[in-house]
């Protein structure tokens, strides 16, 4: 089931070089074992640029108020389960996270999904 607010995925803000620049949130698909980390600028303390893969800006100092841009979009590892086996993964480690293709924008705290999200 679908989740349709940071709040829900169990959003927090992470650091890197002791600047808040990552929200860490679980996926808002509802896969089993995928989480996101989307480093953003400027840190919530004003930091233009702290992170080294920064490419979200931000607006809102909360998960509540949290706005990025442009929209997030995570393409899945392999198109499928039977890929990934036909990779060499382990089918007992082939996990839900490994095929989700996430998009979506957050928009004060707020999820949408776009058309191709999975």
């Amino acid at each position: 089931m679908r989740k349709t607010s940071l709040k829900e995925c169990n959003a927090e803000f992470a650091l890197e070089k002791d600047q808040t620049c990552y929200v860490l949130f679980d996926c808002p698909e509802g896969h089993d074992d995928c989480r996101h980390a989307i480093p953003f600028t400027p840190s919530l303390e004003g930091v233009a640029t702290p992170c080294e893969h920064a490419l979200w800006q931000r607006t809102g100092d909360t998960v509540d108020t949290l706005t990025l841009s442009p929209s997030i979009l995570r393409r899945p590892r392999y198109a499928s389960r039977e890929a990934a086996i036909e990779a060499g993964c382990i089918p007992e480690y082939v996990t839900e996270g490994m095929l989700c293709g996430l998009h979506i924008f957050v928009k004060a705290g707020r999820i949408e999904f776009c058309g191709d999200s999975k």
